[in-house]
């Protein structure tokens, strides 16, 4: 009896170590890594985009950061909250990929 004790207990404690999860190498490789979000400047007039601020090189517009908030009419009144312009009181416009160019 006590052989059969120890058989059991000897395999559940090997299927227990077995039946542990390993992890895969995308795992690990994915908890270390870390990205970080790319900031993007867009002009207002065109399709133009950029990772650095500047100018647009076709219309030399200052380009305008994602999610940032401008003036359709005046492009140098820009904030990072919602609002209206100082200059003309029109609603200011977020600045995303759909609103670029248009």
């Amino acid at each position: 009896m006590k052989k059969l004790i120890l058989l059991f207990v000897t395999c559940a404690f090997a299927l227990g170590a077995y039946a542990q999860e390993v992890p895969t190498m995308a795992a690990k490789t994915s908890s270390h890594k870390h990205t970080a979000s790319v900031v993007k400047f867009w002009c207002p007039k065109c399709d133009y985009s950029s990772t650095e601020r500047g100018d647009c090189p076709t219309d030399h517009v200052a380009l305008i950061k994602e999610g940032d908030y401008y003036c359709k009419d005046h492009n140098n009144e820009i904030s990072a909250q919602p609002g209206k312009c100082p200059q003309c009181h029109k609603k200011l416009s977020k600045m995303t990929a759909k609103t670029a160019g248009s």
